[in-house]
């Protein structure tokens, strides 16, 4: 006759008490509960800057442009874009910018605006774990009304000589007219030429008057783009033509 052992039993209970523990237990990872960094919105430019990058209107459309620095952080998702609408000066949610959506992640342009009133804006951004980041600093812009096409007289399609007069007409509800060209080819801008009172109209200016421009002389072959900015008489206004192009021959 075999006898069995009689601690075998409870030494089974528990291996099996153990292994159910075991199984139980939580292996996931940690919860994100870290949010991205401040994100960092662009103020106006000054209308006579070379560099156009910040909040400012555009050609073409009468809408304001918000532009932005990507953060660095490797789980970062989007961005929410808030507003305020006038008369209140409360922000509230404008858009969801998601990453790798279109073209350039950090540029917002609002074709919800109308010309004569002061828009607000902050930022904030968010992370895969849906942490949203401390808003950014606030900035704000006002459209007014661009030069007509009409107004942009010359020049136009292709020209022979290269140190064109441009000639334009503007009206008085500006501070001042700013003009720029731009080179396609080349992907720049050759010449911004400012302090053109808005008063003294039509405008007829030599390129280059200035010495300022970084092509001496306008490049054969190259199409050139042009438009006038206006400057608002407040801080942070004004629009922008639309452009108008020429080619020298």
């Amino acid at each position: 006759m075999i006898t069995k052992p009689q601690h075998i039993f409870p030494i089974v209970l528990l291996t099996i008490a153990l292994l159910a523990w075991i199984g139980c237990t939580d292996k996931s990872t940690p919860t994100d509960t870290t949010p991205p960094g401040k994100p960092a919105l662009l103020a106006a430019p000054p209308d006579s800057a070379w560099n156009e990058m910040g909040t400012d209107a555009i050609p073409g459309e009468d809408w304001i442009e918000l532009v932005w620095f990507r953060g660095s952080e490797s789980d970062l998702r989007g961005y929410q874009i808030y507003r305020s609408t006038p008369p209140s000066e409360i922000l509230t949610l404008l858009a969801t910018k998601i990453l790798g959506r279109d073209e350039c992640d950090t540029v917002y342009q609002d074709s919800t605006v109308e010309i004569g009133l002061r828009y607000k804006y902050q930022i904030t951004a968010f992370d895969q774990a849906g942490n949203e980041s401390a808003t950014s600093d606030t900035v704000d812009y006002m459209l007014i009304l661009k030069p007509s096409p009409e107004n942009l007289t010359s020049p136009r399609g292709e020209i022979q000589v290269r140190r064109p007069v441009f000639s334009w007409i503007s009206t008085g509800e500006s501070l001042e007219n700013h003009l720029r060209v731009y080179d396609v080819l080349e992907d720049r801008t050759v010449w911004v030429s400012s302090g053109h009172d808005p008063f003294s109209s039509p405008h007829s200016v030599l390129y280059n008057d200035d010495g300022r421009a970084t092509e001496s002389l306008l490049i054969p072959s190259h199409e050139y783009w042009w438009r006038v900015d206006r400057e608002g008489t407040e801080l942070r206004s004004g629009s922008e033509s639309n452009w108008v192009s020429f080619t020298v021959r």
